[in-house]
């Protein structure tokens, strides 16, 4: 039996937006566990012994995005060695003329997806790479019969993976309207069925979802690395999979060790209120709250 191939999933770093929930204060806390965060998905990607990180969009904030970040980032994702890191460049950084991805020089491991839709093929493991990228503030057209065309060609290599910054909608039109924006890229139900892919990587809602499968194609969102809110108090973290022509097996690995709480309590008088801070402390250490 041929080696399984693994991999990571994850999106939504956004390094440099100022966009946090809270007090002032707070800012350099979740700028801290943003880069502790990352290096975590890199030890992951180490100790796992994977084959590919792929990246599924809105790995920086174009607007706010500086040169040291994106220099520092590349630097980290040149020490995994052995292991191929693809990158699809999403709404929050998308590859225009000004783009931050074009701000150093990347390493030979890290492939960034530049045109929709591009294809990077691994004969030794079997397997084909397909990737749509957003090179405007507007989100690409998915010309879905020229991708059909394309992995045709490829049926020397029975494992496919797809990177997609954008989501997964039923065909009717109601509920579509209802579960994505214009500035969504998505796919219908039925592509998804007819695509032959492997794996469908995700990477549009700040939710985790999935693994979930439609024909013989799994799909999985794996959401933002990070709650920025409180309105976002639901897990985050990353998909780890491991697929071989065998068999597929998908993850969702929780990473966040700092969450946004929101707490209502009923005033009594002061020596219960007293009680109900001091009972909070040792959380209030680790969890943001209001």
């Amino acid at each position: 039996m041929a080696q399984p191939i693994r991999f990571v999933h994850c999106a939504g770093f956004r390094f440099d937006s100022p966009e946090w929930e809270g007090p002032h204060s707070w800012t350099e806390i979740r700028n801290q566990d943003l880069w502790q965060t990352f290096e975590q998905v890199l030890s992951i990607c180490q100790n796992e012994k994977v084959h590919f990180l792929f990246i599924t969009g809105n790995l920086f904030e174009q607007e706010y995005t500086s040169k040291n970040t994106v220099e520092r980032v590349a630097k980290a994702l040149s020490g995994l060695e052995g292991i191929t890191i693809i990158i699809a460049p999403g709404e929050k950084d998308p590859l225009v003329i000004s783009s931050v991805y074009r701000l150093t020089n990347w390493p030979e491991n890290v492939h960034i997806i530049t045109t929709n839709i591009n294809r990077i093929a691994f004969p030794s493991l079997r397997a084909v790479v397909y990737g749509v990228a957003w090179t405007s503030y507007r989100p690409p057209k998915v010309i879905w019969n020229n991708f059909i065309k394309i992995k045709n060609k490829d049926k020397d290599l029975p494992i496919s993976f797809m990177l997609l910054p954008g989501g997964v909608v039923p065909k009717k039109k109601a509920d579509r309207e209802r579960l994505v924006s214009e500035n969504s890229i998505f796919l219908h139900e039925e592509q998804v069925k007819s695509s032959g892919l492997t794996y469908l990587a995700l990477g549009d809602s700040r939710r985790w979802q999935g693994p979930k499968q439609i024909g013989d194609t799994i799909w999985a969102n794996c959401g933002t690395i990070l709650a920025r809110s409180f309105r976002e108090n639901w897990s985050h973290g990353v998909m780890v999979g491991e697929i071989s022509e065998e068999f597929t097996n998908i993850e969702f690995l929780r990473l966040d060790q700092r969450r946004y709480i929101t707490l209502s309590t009923k005033w009594g008088n002061l020596e219960e209120i007293k009680a109900e801070i001091i009972a909070l402390k040792a959380d209030r250490q680790q969890d943001l709250f209001r």
